[in-house]
């Protein structure tokens, strides 16, 4: 008997295990692809709930599938841009938990929404402290529009797959 098989009905075979007729043993079932990371993708929570009252403890863990840097931003009700921290090394799925080293960050009125962005890219970008490292909360001079453009011209000129902009909303309560 002769077999004619098409190309699709050979991979299927092939991948399959299936032994074809004259061709000895099946062929391995292991396959990996190779020279291509997944894409970077990030994520920011509030520790303890999304509902904080004016004067209690803030605290965000933020984590990456990938190895990089961070960089965390807090929009206040009243309009004021803080910057948690720049340039924060990340360890692919090893949360990090802000304020870093052990600081406390209080809630302070207005009342309100409050929106925590958080980047994470593979190569360390300039953000709005030319590169360095900051680790303790310190407000910008930016609004909130000027920040996320800010942030989304920097991450254009990245290869795709590398960074990741996301947020997470808080309410501050009295």
């Amino acid at each position: 008997m002769r077999w004619s098989l098409t190309p699709t009905l050979l991979a299927a075979a092939l991948l399959a295990g299936t032994a074809l007729p004259g061709h000895g043993a099946p062929a391995q079932k292991d396959l990996a692809v190779t020279g291509q990371a997944a894409p970077l993708a990030a994520s920011i929570m509030p520790v303890g709930g999304a509902v904080i009252r004016i004067g209690d403890p803030v605290r965000f863990r933020a984590v990456s599938t990938r190895d990089g840097w961070g960089y965390v931003y807090a929009i206040g009700a009243s309009g004021r841009v803080t910057a948690w921290g720049e340039a924060i090394r990340l360890t692919a799925g090893r949360p990090v938990t802000l304020p870093l080293g052990g600081k406390v960050a209080r809630a302070v009125p207005p009342a309100g929404e409050e929106t925590i962005v958080f980047v994470a890219s593979t190569r360390r970008l300039n953000g709005f402290f030319g590169g360095r490292a900051v680790s303790a909360p310190q407000e910008l001079p930016v609004t909130r529009w000027a920040l996320i453009s800010t942030l989304d011209a920097e991450l254009r000129t990245l290869p795709g797959g590398t960074a990741a902009r996301t947020q997470a909303q808080v309410r501050i309560v009295n």
